[in-house]
């Protein structure tokens, strides 16, 4: 991990807060989580995120470069896992859409637009003919009225 701050130039306090963020962030990356590495380092939650919002000590840097430490030693358990002839097809189409996404990533559905044509000629239908219907209601209510006459 590099580090963006010297623990040395800093004060007791900030020295001491430093050190258990890196603790903190050494058990993410092996953990993958921010409830378990707070756990493990004994402080609270609300503690990483003020860390975090604050950037404190240059945290939030450090909690980015743990967070790809984890996610490449996901990658490295799920290659190890794609060498064993046992492996389950869903892990290898996993990793294929994953690393070949051109090939093999989810391509968004298109879906049919006979729905949506639909509403549109509706909606064309409507104002074409809004007018007429509030004529129509019009000449109802005038023939009414004479009626009554």
């Amino acid at each position: 991990m590099i580090d963006q701050v010297d623990p040395n130039t800093l004060d007791t306090t900030h020295r001491r807060i430093y050190f258990t963020q890196t603790q903190v962030l050494e058990r993410y990356q092996e953990a993958g989580t921010i409830t378990s590495a707070c756990k493990a380092v004994n402080i609270s939650r609300d503690t990483f995120y003020r860390w975090l919002r604050q950037d404190l000590l240059g945290f939030a840097g450090r909690l980015t470069e743990a967070k790809e430490t984890f996610r490449e030693s996901l990658e490295e358990i799920m290659f190890d896992r794609l060498r064993d002839p046992k492996c389950h097809p869903v892990l290898i189409i996993f990793a294929l859409k994953g690393h070949w996404r051109e090939k093999y990533g989810d391509v968004p559905i298109t879906g049919d637009d006979t729905a949506k044509d639909t509403m549109m000629e509706m909606r064309r239908w409507y104002k074409d003919n809004a007018n007429g219907i509030k004529d129509d209601s019009t000449k109802i209510t005038n023939i009414a009225d004479k009626d009554v006459d």
